[in-house]
């Protein structure tokens, strides 16, 4: 008896190779990671300012669901013009692109590139496009002001306007967005349209008032960080310490503050989070969060990042809250900052989340250039995913409002744990529409994408003689 391979074992075996292959040649790093990086730098032209050709970017959020990744924008490109003769000692933003709307990509992996898919503009109650814009002074305002030129020109306050800096999804397929300007949480539909707006400055009919406590943060630094847990709660982080009672105790903290909503109840609960101590030329106000990633009901991941001087710390923490003291009610106005540190705050009585380090990015891969991380998702159980926020390639290096391209490439960093680590992930399965199930699924233990490979097989096998597909038989 002779013993064949039937065509679609055969078709099997080549993708289990093909797959082994892409494992094998993942790029081997320090302390038993491994790591595969993925591009994402062909992106629409979104303009021309001055001569200067300004494409999109600014990838400041994203999650992995259902095989595909989901890319948040923050608030457009724009450049600091402190220095124009205008400015007269305030601090305004130049804004090239004022209509510019934080938009969702949807992308898949393709070969060595992240490859979009779909794009979702982030809308406001009534359907229309939210801009990056600031917002007005009673929501908040500390001082952001959006010129359209270098001479002064302002732009109006937008009361829907929004600097994203982080993306999730509930179990019930609502996109949640957190954002810098306001301290809010936009909770939107699944067409990215608000429903509600959680906020200490509440103006809105759809505003959901959040203890004013919130609204101290410092300029420019609110919440930075979002994530949903399996059981549908939702946990967002401040980029830094509050200014609390001041911005020099803000400065010299280390105490941030990570919120927890539960939208079936409404109630809200508060947990102290303790950042890296100060090393070499780093700061102790030059440390920031970049994102929060839930690992399971209790336990999550954070990016932590500090840049001065040509010295550079990334690293990603696993955090729990389950000895952690929860803060509710009237609790949330105790001024945490002003304890400092960890160790002081036990001393009162207030435990911080439980923390220890899962990987120095700077050690097992991470390009000097990407100086901002901002972006943090966990794919399965021993694989998490960083990407970079490039600025959307544009600087004014004399605080004049001149527009200069920096260059700058936005990277997805893959990070496959050694095999001894796990995470002990519990996904959180959302209800995705028909048009965003992935069409390039993601080998769960690799990130590497399965689609390019079946097509390149299928079209192999269509131009095979027919019989060469016929099912073979033994005799």
């Amino acid at each position: 008896m002779k013993l064949f391979i039937r065509p679609i074992s055969f078709f099997t075996l080549l993708l289990f190779a093909c797959s082994l292959f892409a494992q094998q040649n993942a790029t081997p790093v320090k302390q038993g990671f491994r790591l595969k990086k993925y591009k994402f730098d062909e992106m629409p032209v979104l303009g021309t300012y001055n001569g200067l050709v300004v494409r999109e970017g600014g990838v400041s959020g994203i999650i992995y669901q259902n095989g595909t990744f989901f890319l948040l924008s923050d608030r457009g490109p724009n450049a600091d013009v402190t220095a124009s003769i205008a400015a007269k000692g305030k601090s305004p933003l130049l804004f090239p692109f004022p209509k510019y709307a934080p938009k969702v990509w949807q992308a898949s992996l393709e070969g060595d590139k992240l490859q979009v898919m779909h794009k979702n503009t982030i809308k406001r109650p009534d359907n229309t496009a939210a801009t990056g814009l600031p917002l007005g002074l009673n929501q908040g305002n500390s001082g952001e002001m959006a010129w359209s030129d270098t001479l002064g020109t302002q732009i109006p306050y937008d009361a829907w306007g929004l600097d994203a800096e982080g993306l999730t999804r509930d179990p019930k397929g609502d996109w949640w967005i957190c954002e810098e300007y306001g301290t809010s949480i936009w909770q939107l539909d699944a067409h990215f349209r608000v429903k509600k707006r959680y906020t200490p400055f509440p103006t809105q009919p759809q505003d959901v008032p959040l203890d004013q406590v919130w609204g101290k943060r410092r300029p420019n630094r609110g919440f930075e960080g979002i994530t949903c847990t399996p059981n549908g709660k939702i946990y967002a982080l401040l980029q830094s310490p509050a200014a609390i009672p001041d911005d020099k105790t803000g400065q010299q903290s280390r105490l941030h503050r990570l919120l927890e909503i539960d939208p079936a109840t409404g109630k809200t609960r508060t947990f102290v989070y303790e950042h890296a101590v100060s090393q070499g030329n780093i700061r102790n106000q030059d440390w920031k969060i970049g994102d929060i990633a839930a690992i399971n009901n209790q336990e999550f991941l954070v990016l932590e990042h500090a840049e001065r001087k040509k010295e550079s710390a990334k690293n990603v923490y696993k955090i729990s809250i389950r000895t952690a003291t929860a803060l509710s009610g009237s609790s949330n106005l105790q001024p945490v900052e002003l304890y400092l540190d960890g160790a002081t705050l036990v001393s009162k009585g207030i435990i911080p989340v439980e923390k220890h380090l899962v990987a120095d990015l700077t050690k097992i891969g991470w390009e000097r250039d990407h100086d901002k991380p901002e972006g943090l998702t966990v794919m399965n159980d021993s694989t998490f995913a960083v990407i970079n926020d490039n600025d959307f390639g544009i600087d004014a290096p004399k605080n004049d409002g001149n527009l200069v391209g920096t260059g700058k490439t936005t990277r997805l960093y893959v990070f496959t744990l050694p095999t001894d680590q796990r995470l002990g992930y519990l996904p959180t399965e959302s209800k995705m529409p028909a048009s965003m199930i992935s069409r390039s699924p993601v080998g769960t233990a690799t990130g590497m994408a399965v689609l390019p490979t079946v097509r390149f097989w299928m079209e192999y096998f269509s131009r095979m003689p027919s019989t060469f597909l016929r099912p073979y038989r033994t005799r």
